[in-house]
């Protein structure tokens, strides 16, 4: 435990304690981290990472959790792939979208659904369609990791990173997750065909 009544530590130690983000920040807060650097989205909020960070929200009740859960984990897996596999036969054939080459992979479990769309401007609509219909989307993880906040911080070089300059302009996720409704799937099959 941390007693402080600095308050620009006690910001700091919340976004530290998780991940370098700014979600347990109260909103005024937020705000103010936002516009200090430049975080001009809630979408681009949802994965800026102002500092080096730690996961340590977890506790014994999540990793009990956790473990009940491995008892799922083949059948959960399954289902996964099963909707990926839905997702992407519709992804495959929408020329505003790229599909992911994925060959490698020998067993989908992905608990994402990665949307890679052509241009910075397809993916504004993409977004707004999902969001329109209620589908929660984030950006691909942290995009082109140059960009943070924390790597702008600590290391400051910026190398030519055209591939993750694409992603990072052109892609976004939705959740793929085993309890999606037969509707939550049509929705997300829906949003995305041409």
């Amino acid at each position: 435990m941390v007693c402080t009544n600095n308050d620009r530590l006690a910001d700091m130690l919340v976004v530290v304690r998780a991940n370098g983000w700014d979600r347990n920040l109260h909103p005024d807060k937020q705000k103010k981290w936002r516009d200090d650097h430049g975080v001009k989205t809630e979408f681009d909020s949802k994965y800026t990472f102002y500092d080096l960070g730690f996961n340590f929200r977890p506790t014994e009740i999540t990793g009990f959790l956790g473990l009940s859960q491995l008892k799922l984990v083949d059948s959960n897996i399954k289902i996964r792939e099963k909707n990926h596999l839905s997702f992407e036969a519709v992804i495959k054939e929408n020329p505003d979208l790229i599909a992911l080459d994925r060959r490698h992979i020998k067993t989908l479990s992905a608990f994402a659904l990665p949307v890679v769309c052509k241009t910075p401007k397809i993916k504004e609509r993409y977004k707004k369609r999902f969001s329109d219909a209620g589908i929660e989307i984030r950006p691909l993880i942290a995009g082109n990791m140059q960009k943070q906040p924390f790597y702008k911080k600590y290391v400051g070089d910026d190398s030519s990173l055209p591939g993750a300059d694409f992603l990072h302009n052109n892609g976004f996720y939705c959740g793929n997750y085993p309890d999606l409704s037969p509707g939550d799937i049509k929705i997300i099959l829906s949003c995305l065909k041409p």
